[in-house]
């Protein structure tokens, strides 16, 4: 009797055993925060005119107009809602005062290295560059950008955490 017992108590502890993992938990990647829905704005025209408390998630919908290197690593870009009539770097310089300014850390490029100032990356979507100015014309035209991130001050997202574009379909994509 003791040893069908001690045979169920032994059964039992090796069953418990093998239930309890001794792999450490992977770590889940950070969640990108989502805005709410008053938070989502399709024109920068409507996100300048929104003030929302500093740190608040939102999200903007923009053409990039100028994209300049911040610091020695980030980028700043100044997305616009149309770049119709932007057809000089003077017309670009001019239309980005009056945009949303959208700042990417050094940290954030490195995690996202598809944000970096490549070809293929944050590059094939600024109409115009150059050292704190439009100097160069990269493209004449530029798909439109959703950028999240946290309002700082009425015109600025910093720091930048989701980069989308609008594909071909008119769908977003996370870049």
């Amino acid at each position: 009797m003791h040893a069908r017992r001690a045979a169920v108590h032994l059964t039992i502890l090796i069953l418990a055993a093998a239930s309890i993992s001794t792999a450490s938990p992977k770590p889940h990647p950070p969640k990108t925060p989502v805005p709410a829905d008053q938070n989502r704005f399709t024109t920068v025209d409507d996100f300048l005119h929104a003030h929302r408390a500093a740190g608040t998630t939102v999200s903007v919908e923009g053409y990039v107009v100028l994209a300049t290197r911040e610091g020695k690593t980030g980028l700043r870009l100044a997305l616009v809602d149309s770049v119709d009539h932007v057809l000089s770097a003077r017309d670009a310089a001019a239309s980005s005062r009056g945009g949303c300014i959208a700042r990417i850390s050094a940290s954030a490029l490195r995690a996202h290295p598809t944000w970096g100032w490549t070809a293929k990356g944050m590059e094939r979507f600024a109409m115009f560059t150059g050292s704190g100015s439009a100097l160069r014309q990269l493209h004449d035209t530029v798909p439109k950008l959703r950028i999240t991130g946290s309002y700082l001050r009425p015109n600025v997202v910093s720091p930048v955490v989701l980069v989308e574009y609008q594909n071909d379909d008119g769908e977003w994509t996370k870049l």
